[in-house]
């Protein structure tokens, strides 16, 4: 089972990472522990920079620390 303070970290670096202004970009997020004792992190961004995903995943990173985890970023389809 998680822990609060695993998952309280993980929101908090993810909050901290984000942009204080614009559209929201972060579409949904699912943190599981997994097998083995894994962090199991999945990020849906919605319309972002190149930049943000990999800022978003070294924030998560860092927030698990020597903790074994796996990050996933993945976009959210456009509107039509």
């Amino acid at each position: 089972m998680l822990s609060a303070d695993t998952t309280k970290r993980v929101l908090a670096a993810i909050l901290h990472s984000l942009p204080d202004e614009g559209p929201g970009l972060l579409a949904k997020l699912e943190i599981r522990h997994g097998w083995g004792d894994v962090v199991h992190v999945r990020l849906s961004l919605g319309p972002t920079t190149r930049e943000l995903p990999a800022h978003l995943r070294l924030a998560v990173e860092s927030a698990l620390g020597d903790l074994r985890h796996r990050v996933e970023v993945e976009w959210e389809p456009a509107d039509a």
